[in-house]
């Protein structure tokens, strides 16, 4: 993502909403999504595989009803492409 002047954001944030949202997170992510209290610190959270290798590391939290996943910009990747930045 890039701001208004060129630069790089430290930051992508993913945005996930809806009745099945943190039930559907709670199934594939480290944290305890379904503990998540709304306007508490972010937590450290991950995305692995099936072996349990990390795909992604982000921070996660409940803000206004919709869970935020925080990850570093240089490692976003093109919307839809999955990988483990090999």
């Amino acid at each position: 993502m890039q701001k208004p002047d060129g630069s790089s954001a430290p930051y992508t944030t993913i945005a996930v909403s809806g009745a099945d949202a943190a039930d559907f997170l709670q199934g594939q992510l480290t944290s305890d999504v379904l503990a998540l209290v709304e306007g508490e610190a972010p937590v450290l959270s991950a995305w692995c595989n099936p072996k349990g290798r990390v795909i992604a590391l982000f921070r996660l939290r409940l803000a206004d009803g919709v869970l935020r996943l925080a990850l570093p910009g240089a490692r976003r990747r093109r919307p839809g492409v999955v990988g483990t930045g090999r």
